[in-house]
């Protein structure tokens, strides 16, 4: 029988409660973060001019806002089924 996978948020609380090191690379988008995962790190995290780089072209002058970058955010985070 199949484990149930544990939510990302769980999973990262239980990494910051384990209180080691944890190194978190920042991605641009989900390819970056895919190669991360890959690599071997336990999180990612994804950075904000990273995605306004990646989506828009543009430099990050805060221009978008926060609802943009939560669907950018999301967008970038989809797991495969």
């Amino acid at each position: 029988m199949m484990t149930p996978e544990v939510h990302p948020g769980t999973r990262l609380r239980q990494l910051v409660d384990a209180r080691r090191g944890l190194m978190v690379p920042g991605a641009a988008n989900a390819l970056a973060a895919r190669v991360i995962e890959h690599a071997g790190f336990e999180a990612v995290y994804l950075r904000g001019a990273g995605l306004t780089n990646s989506f828009y072209g543009l430099p990050d002058l805060g221009r978008e806002s926060l609802a943009d970058i939560a669907r950018l955010s999301q967008r970038s985070s989809r797991r495969r089924r």
